[in-house]
């Protein structure tokens, strides 16, 4: 079953929340823990104006897509200025954290070597 070609339709996955993460909503696109997938997560992060995620990081290195709208990607050493079109290599535990500048909300695509999301431990850093 793993072999096979997956296609996800943003439009018909259902935004998920917690409260651990904030204001953040997402959506699991490509995930083991909703489609017959492996080694890879993909998922959609929606982050209202003036909201953010906080300073964190974890083992797997990520990327990041920005679809829609405009941010600061917080770094310790410097801040960095997001909009759409932006692709973002963060490497294994460095911390970062995304925060939403614009009007509008900002949209920002992720991906993980990782089987599942829920896999990916966030170490938040106060």
């Amino acid at each position: 079953m793993r072999n096979k070609v997956v296609i996800t339709k943003t439009k018909d996955c259902n935004w998920l929340s917690n409260e651990k993460y904030g204001e953040l909503k997402w959506k699991l696109l490509i995930d083991s823990t909703t489609k017959m997938t492996s080694d890879i997560s993909v998922g959609l992060v929606k982050i209202k104006p003036h909201n953010g995620l906080a300073l964190h990081r974890h083992s797997p290195k990520e990327l990041y897509i920005i679809k829609k709208g405009e941010g600061l990607l917080l770094k310790p050493d410097k801040n960095e200025s997001l909009k759409a079109g932006d692709v973002v290599f963060i490497p294994e535990n460095a911390p970062h954290a995304a925060r939403n500048t614009g009007k509008t909300s900002l949209l920002i695509y992720w991906i993980f070597p990782k089987d599942s999301w829920e896999d990916v431990k966030y170490n938040f850093i106060s």
